[in-house]
């Protein structure tokens, strides 16, 4: 399913590091955030600083916010919301708005495009090698 949603233009942003505080996985290999033409995507928080659930890896793509963001509570009003879960569907956003405003762009060139406009973040004492998404400094560089 991947690889043939990958051939048709598909882009597929997955939560990643979904593992609980304390147990980051790190030396796991997860899927689908591994599949070739998936979009592993770790959570930052508001400081830019790679949230405490998240893994880092190799296999991570990119970073989006993913800590107390706000959203609709199940039984009304709202609450904040953390988890890769929360940053995933940014980058989802993100994707389909580029796809939208350069609609000749290929999937692949959709995440390049993502990838070299995003902003560095790190963790104390470790780096987690991605950038955090820029969505208007992406906008800016889809400009015709």
């Amino acid at each position: 399913m991947v690889q043939s949603g990958t051939r048709a233009g598909v882009t597929w942003p997955t939560p990643r590091g979904s593992a609980a505080a304390g147990n980051r996985a790190d030396d796991l290999e997860e899927y689908p955030a591994r599949f070739d033409g998936v979009v592993a995507v770790a959570a930052v928080d508001d400081d830019d600083r790679a949230a405490p659930f998240t893994s880092d890896g190799d296999w991570i793509d990119l970073a989006a916010p993913g800590v107390e963001l706000l959203g609709p509570y199940p039984d009304g009003g709202w609450a904040g919301w953390s988890g890769t879960s929360m940053a995933a569907p940014l980058v989802s956003g993100q994707a389909a708005l580029l796809r939208s405003l350069a609609p000749s762009k290929s999937a692949h060139d959709i995440v390049d495009l993502i990838d070299e406009t995003t902003v560095e973040v790190t963790r104390a004492g470790s780096a987690i090698g991605v950038g955090r998404i820029d969505v208007a400094a992406s906008i800016a560089a889809a400009a015709p």
